[in-house]
C-alpha cells in the first residue's frame, strides 16, 4: 500500500512558492494569469504532504494551451483527465470544475502541482477560500493537520483523498459562513 507522507510545516514552501511563480511569470502563456499559493503548503504551521500546489487562473480554459513548449521547458507534465473533487450537494456544471493539471518532478519525486483554472470559476474561488479560512483559522487548520496526520497513518495513497475530501466540504461549510461575515473576497495579489 503506497502511504501519504505528510511532513511537517516547513517555512522554506513560501519561498519555494515565490521561485516558482517568479519562474511562471516569465513565461508568454500566462502574461494574463494570476498565480496563487494553494493548498496546506500555503497555510502558516499546517502540515502537509511536501509539494508545492499552484493555482494559475487563466482567462478562459479554452484558449490556454495546456501542451505549450513553454511548460514542458520548465518540465511540467500534462497530466489528463484529473478533475477537481465536486463538494455534495453542490449543483453546478461541470465547465466550473475543469482544471488542466501538470506536475513537475525532481529525482522522480513531485515537487509541484498546477492547478490551471479558469478566472470565476467555483474551483478557482474554493481554493482561495478554503486557505484564507484556514489561515485564519488557527483551531481549524491544527485540526485538519490531526486529521491528516491519522489518515496518512492509517490509509493508502488511493484512499486518502476519498476520506479526506468530504471532510474540506464540511470545513468549506464554515468557510462560506466565514466568507460572508467578514466580506471575504478572492485576492488580486
Amino acid at each position: 500500500m503506497n502511504k501519504v507522507d505528510i511532513s511537517r510545516y516547513n517555512p522554506g514552501w513560501t519561498n519555494e512558492f515565490e521561485a516558482i511563480a517568479a519562474e511562471l511569470a516569465t513565461l508568454d502563456l500566462l502574461k494574463d494569469a494570476a498565480v496563487y499559493h494553494i493548498g496546506s503548503t500555503s497555510i502558516y504551521g499546517l502540515d502537509a504532504k511536501d509539494v508545492i500546489d499552484v493555482q494559475v487562473v487563466v482567462p478562459s480554459l479554452h484558449e490556454f494551451d495546456v501542451s505549450s513548449s513553454e511548460l514542458s521547458r520548465l518540465s511540467y507534465t500534462y497530466k489528463p483527465g484529473l478533475t477537481d473533487h465536486i463538494p455534495a450537494g453542490v449543483t453546478h456544471e461541470d465547465s466550473e470544475w475543469a482544471k488542466y493539471f501538470c506536475v513537475r518532478a525532481d529525482d522522480d519525486r513531485i515537487r509541484v502541482n498546477l492547478h490551471v483554472r479558469q478566472k470565476g470559476s467555483l474551483n478557482t474561488r474554493f481554493a482561495l477560500l478554503f486557505r484564507d479560512y484556514l489561515r485564519s483559522n488557527q483551531q481549524v487548520s491544527a485540526s485538519y493537520a490531526a486529521l491528516k496526520r491519522t489518515l496518512a497513518s492509517k490509509v493508502g495513497a488511493e484512499d486518502y483523498p476519498i476520506i479526506k475530501d468530504p471532510v474540506i466540504d464540511i470545513i468549506m461549510i464554515a468557510a462560506e459562513t466565514w466568507a460572508k461575515n467578514t466580506d471575504w473576497q478572492i485576492p488580486t495579489h
